[in-house]
């Protein structure tokens, strides 16, 4: 079977429309949780709610160039986020354009 361009670019943007709209979902579930919740363990000795939120951010932003979409915004968030597990001492910064403060992260 083949594939027209149409075909195509209908792929390319049913796909594009799929990760916006995750994005949104995604966006609106943290926007919900307050500062104390981002602290709590999603299970006993298992990864904090802000771990999550920041590991989305990082793989999200590899995304980027892969996707031909632009260059990388934050690409000093994969040693927090992607190479190391979560550590309950640790401090993240929880808005990753200020590097310390804030809250916010999927807004890429």
């Amino acid at each position: 079977m083949t594939t027209t361009a149409t075909q195509q670019e209908l792929f390319v943007q049913s796909g594009l429309l799929t990760w916006e709209q995750s994005i949104k979902r995604a966006t609106a579930f943290f926007d919900g949780i307050s500062d104390e919740d981002l602290n709590r363990e999603i299970l006993p000795g298992k990864n904090r709610v802000v771990y999550l939120l920041g590991h989305l951010t990082a793989v999200h932003d590899r995304m980027l160039p892969l996707l031909g979409l632009g260059e990388r915004l934050f690409p000093h968030l994969d040693e927090l986020f992607v190479t190391n597990p979560d550590n309950a001492s640790a401090s993240f910064p929880l808005h990753p354009s200020c590097g310390n403060t804030g809250r916010r992260s999927t807004n890429a």
